[in-house]
């Protein structure tokens, strides 16, 4: 949760949030137009992810990369990576000799979360040659039918279990806080500074557990009636995956978003999070 306390409210209502009303509008304007059968139902985010699931367990390279756009932002979740531009036609050559190497490879989906234009999965990949386990979390943003962005982790099969639980523990302890309006009880959870990633922004801020502090105690003062809630979660390796929203906000609206927190050494080191997705608070 932490992006919410980097700066006060307007931060919410960025460009960005701005683009994706504009964009619930036209969505909106094309379910009437739908419903007088005039045009098709356009796929969602997570049905274009579902084609390229498909495709891989095909093992149909040139499928996999059909719901790409040519150009594509692409990174490691790791804590102080950062994502770079590349091409799906690079992707495509990268990927291409893992899945000949793996011929009875073949991926579920444990887990998945769709938010706005975002998917977000725990991959477990079965049947590689080498025998051992594989999994993966993955970030895709899907924006006008193509995959437009994408993070993924390294292998986190082979965590030890340990390490999954204390990820779990030490991300619901600072949740559990927040969603009481205790930021105080929230700050032991994290490191000092934590590595911080905004989705979108090549950057890395450092994050400090005052300004944490601050930020939510402004955005608070400005939304008294502010109530933060998990809509779900998952845990792989040493990430922890939530699905926030905020509810109670003085213009009415509910805002959702994805945060992901790797945690080692019992402390949150580095975080991700969307930009918060607008919807009506009736919805």
């Amino acid at each position: 949760m932490a992006g919410l306390f980097l700066s006060p409210l307007s931060r919410l209502l960025s460009s960005g949030q701005r683009s994706f009303l504009v964009l619930g509008s036209l969505l909106t304007l094309g379910a009437a137009e739908r419903l007088a059968g005039q045009v098709p139902a356009a796929p969602t985010p997570t049905d274009i992810i579902t084609q390229e699931y498909a495709a891989l367990n095909r093992h149909d390279v040139n499928g996999v990369f059909a719901v790409y756009s040519d150009s594509i932002q692409y990174g490691d979740l790791s804590d102080s990576g950062r994502s770079k531009l590349t091409t799906k036609a690079e992707l495509a050559a990268a990927f291409g000799p893992f899945l000949a190497q793996n011929p009875r490879s073949h991926v579920t989906v444990a887990h998945e979360m769709a938010i706005g234009p975002f998917v977000l999965a725990h991959e477990i990949m079965s049947g590689a040659a080498d025998g051992k386990p594989f999994s993966i979390i993955d970030i895709s943003e899907v924006r006008g039918g193509r995959v437009v962005a994408e993070l993924e982790t390294g292998n986190l099969a082979l965590t030890p279990p340990a390490e999954v639980h204390q990820a779990d523990f030490t991300a619901r302890r600072a949740d559990d806080a927040f969603a009481r309006g205790a930021d105080d009880a929230a700050m032991p959870a994290y490191a000092e500074p934590v590595l911080f990633h905004v989705w979108g922004e090549d950057s890395v801020q450092h994050m400090t557990r005052a300004k944490m502090r601050k930020g939510f105690r402004d955005v608070l003062a400005a939304n008294p009636g502010m109530h933060f809630v998990v809509v779900d979660r998952m845990v792989a390796g040493p990430f922890a995956v939530v699905h926030e929203r905020l509810t109670g906000m003085a213009d009415g609206k509910v805002r959702d978003a994805f945060d992901v927190m790797e945690v080692r050494g019992e402390r949150i080191v580095a975080e991700w999070e969307s930009p918060w997705q607008l919807q009506d608070a009736g919805n």
